[in-house]
């Protein structure tokens, strides 16, 4: 986890070399205190980093997803067909594929009613709906202005573990998550500052 959430650093790098999209100043500084945010906040004892291989293995894991997140960025700023092919065709072949070798292995089961439910949720809500909104979001705004917002993930498991698991958050726990807070919504300003702009150039042109 500690690695994964450095993985905006990446997209962005990615972003400049093969989308030509760059930070603003205000964008970088952002970056910069939401990485320090997560520093703080593994910064403890239990932040082990001896285990070579699945060190590596979470290293290519981020490299092929901040490749996938500038692949999709750099087809969705361009793409005025319908969303809901781009996302749907892709899961299909893959469930497809899934299914085949599922098969092929011999592990079929039928699942309970309460299994049913759990599988349809997760297919349609946790994935078929959640990939929508994301690529949906990745039309309109950068590689990595989209990436770092998978940062708050760290602020929101830090919450839950608060309430249903009964564990403390230590000041330094708790200043990281105020530095991830902050940086993320730094390098959102900019959409903000364009969703207002183009407000005012709609009043204008309704006038």
């Amino acid at each position: 986890s500690f690695i994964l959430n450095f993985n905006p650093l990446l997209v962005l790098m990615l972003g400049i070399a093969f989308l030509d999209e760059r930070p603003t100043k205000m964008q970088g500084v952002g970056i910069v205190i939401t990485l320090i945010g997560i520093r703080l906040f593994f910064n403890d004892a239990g932040l082990v980093m001896n285990d070579a291989r699945g060190i590596a293995i979470t290293i290519v894991s981020g490299i092929g997803w901040a490749t996938y997140m500038v692949l999709s960025r750099r087809v969705l700023r361009g793409f005025r067909e319908n969303i809901y092919s781009f996302t749907g065709y892709p899961m299909m072949i893959a469930s497809l594929m899934l299914l085949a070798a599922t098969g092929a292995t011999g592990n079929v089961h039928v699942p309970t009613l309460e299994g049913t439910v759990i599988i349809a949720w997760l297919a349609f809500v946790n994935t078929a709906l959640a990939f929508y909104l994301w690529n949906h979001a990745l039309q309109s705004i950068r590689a990595y202005e989209q990436c770092i917002l998978q940062n708050t993930m760290l602020i929101q498991i830090a919450l839950l573990s608060v309430i249903f698991l009964g564990e403390e958050i230590d000041a330094l726990k708790a200043a990281g998550i105020a530095c991830v807070f902050v940086g993320v919504l730094l390098v959102q300003l900019r959409n903000m500052k364009e969703i207002k702009n183009r407000r005012k150039e709609i009043v204008v042109l309704t006038r």
